[in-house]
């Protein structure tokens, strides 16, 4: 305090884990999380709209049962088989527009999260470019 700070090592030099903007742009991609989170929103969105279109198609159960068993406890030939089986198909006999209604509403949210991708994306290309380019202009005019 109040003593002249004397003979100053120079700070370690930055060192970035790409070496070209397109490298940055690659691990920006992959490490942003404002990226991550929009891919993982569009990954959700597009499970909605594969599961809306398979609320369209019909219903198939297949449901089974087997049993042995016997009528008396003390003889053995009289033993008693029994196998069920049920198939069903179901299906809506009339629809008023639900289904596809919930099929576009999901379309149309999932297409909203391709653009917040999209632009989460282009976003931190911007930013990334405008960083990139004021730590070159900074390089320079250190050297």
């Amino acid at each position: 305090m109040g003593v002249p700070a004397g003979e100053l090592v120079p700070p370690n030099p930055l060192q970035l884990p790409v070496r070209q903007l397109e490298e940055a742009y690659a691990y920006s991609e992959t490490h942003s999380p404002v990226v991550l989170a929009a891919q993982a929103r569009e990954k959700v969105s597009r499970a909605s709209v594969a599961s809306a279109k398979a609320d369209l198609m019909p219903r198939i159960d297949l449901q089974g049962s087997a049993n042995l068993g016997t009528q008396s406890a003390y003889n053995d030939s009289l033993r008693t088989h029994e196998l069920r089986g049920q198939f069903t198909i179901s299906g809506p006999i009339f629809e008023s527009g639900l289904r596809r209604a919930r099929v576009s509403e999901a379309m149309a949210a999932n297409d909203a999260d391709w653009r917040l991708l999209d632009g989460s994306l282009r976003e931190s290309r911007a930013s990334l470019a405008a960083s990139w380019n004021d730590w070159q202009s900074q390089q320079a005019a250190i050297g």
